[in-house]
């Protein structure tokens, strides 16, 4: 069998996981192929990654209000956090502005979170350690 060496090490040992119900030549032919036309599936990956979406950001800026009262209620008491983000798509920047409470922050905070995953998974791609089972998750 083929050294792991040869290979991107992490997807070597996980590409040979996944082959261990196929014969030795079998698994050999594939690393051979995943080896030949890596960079090919990287950029493929990233690629499908990126179509997401343009936009990035370029900055952002917050501040955390307390309301007191509103004009239907004489004390309210919530905080009230501001998120300013200055986005660039296609060249433009668009400034974005978002007033959230608690329960929105925290949706917010869950949802970046797992952003935060994918993105671990595409920095592997990245720097060339494969990863097969996320890319049929995520897409």
């Amino acid at each position: 069998m083929r050294s792991c060496s040869e290979f991107r090490p992490a997807g070597c040992v996980q590409v040979l996981a996944g082959l261990s119900d196929v014969s030795s030549s079998h698994a050999k032919a594939v690393l051979n192929v995943l080896k030949g036309r890596w960079e090919e599936i990287r950029h493929a990956l990233l690629d499908r990654t990126n179509s997401i979406s343009s936009a990035t950001l370029q900055d952002f800026d917050w501040q955390l209000k307390l309301a007191l009262s509103s004009d239907k209620i004489s004390s309210l008491q919530t905080p009230l956090l501001s998120l300013s983000l200055d986005v660039r798509e296609n060249g433009a920047l668009q400034p974005i502005t978002v007033e959230m409470n608690r329960e929105e922050l925290n949706t917010l905070i869950s949802s970046l979170e797992a952003a935060n995953k994918v993105d671990t998974h595409r920095t592997l791609i990245r720097t060339g350690f494969l990863n097969i089972s996320w890319p049929v998750i995520l897409f």
